[in-house]
């Protein structure tokens, strides 16, 4: 017999954790993490709805303007038994359902959105969710839509793997169809949630900068020269706004909002 020796072994899958507010506080019922950045476009009375709206009902009125066909809606969810229940064990929580997405590198991206303190969040529809409220509804939507998440009680066997498969993210994220998606009650806040928020999403520090990019221009209509410049290096910041503010704010200026990349 030879000297003890160790042996070391690499899955190439980096730990990524996150943590959920216990059910018995009902966290989707509340905002969480950054707040909306200032802006010059919003006016004073959809400043005082950022602070006082809740996720859910953001999502509610993201989902009008998108016209995504959701029966319940988010913030019918947030307050369900599901996601609110005084009653619930002290530890109970939906981070087992980030088990599963976080093994998606894209929603991690998605989820997690880069930029200063105060500024980490994704604007949709003139609408401001922080990334830590991204995370609670992408627990939440799919604690309720993808079957087979990891236990929620321990198990006498420990051998047991479980072989997840993403399969329902991959279809939503690319708009096809998915039969476990598309056959559950709230596959549609789901799809919604997945396909729409996070992937047409645009961080606050892009909002910030184009903002600040047509501030410093001169008043008045934009040349096209100028135009297509910034819709190079903004493609997607329609989405940040909601048509009336897209309106309101750049229209005037020449900018429309389909060469922005609107997808609503």
């Amino acid at each position: 017999m030879g000297r003890d020796g160790t042996v070391k072994g690499e899955a190439n899958v980096p730990a990524y954790t996150r943590s959920s507010v216990a059910t018995k506080e009902g966290p989707l019922r509340f905002r969480h993490g950054s707040v909306a950045p200032a802006s010059t476009v919003n006016t004073p009375a959809e400043v005082t709805a950022l602070k006082e709206q809740t996720p859910g009902k953001a999502l509610d009125e993201v989902a009008n303007l998108f016209g995504a066909r959701i029966q319940g809606g988010f913030e019918e969810m947030a307050n369900s038994t599901a996601f609110f229940n005084p009653s619930a064990d002290y530890w109970g929580g939906k981070c087992h359902a980030w088990t599963w997405a976080s093994l998606s590198s894209t929603i991690d991206k998605l989820v997690d959105v880069p930029g200063p303190e105060g500024e980490r969040g994704l604007w949709i529809a003139g609408k401001f969710l922080s990334r830590a409220d991204l995370g609670n509804w992408m627990m939440a939507t799919a604690d309720m839509t993808i079957a087979g998440l990891p236990t929620k009680e321990t198990d006498d066997v420990p051998e047991y793997f479980w072989k997840p498969t993403m399969q329902a993210l991959e279809d939503t994220l690319a708009g096809r169809q998915n039969d476990v998606v598309d056959r559950n009650p709230y596959g549609e806040e789901f799809k919604f949630f997945v396909g729409k928020v996070l992937k047409n999403g645009v961080p606050a520090t892009t909002r910030t900068a184009f903002e600040k990019e047509l501030a410093a221009l001169p008043a008045g209509a934009i040349d096209s020269i100028k135009a297509g410049e910034l819709a190079a290096k903004y493609p997607t910041v329609a989405n940040a706004y909601s048509p009336f503010q897209w309106q309101r704010a750049f229209a005037s200026r020449g900018l429309g909002a389909r060469a922005f990349g609107v997808a609503f």
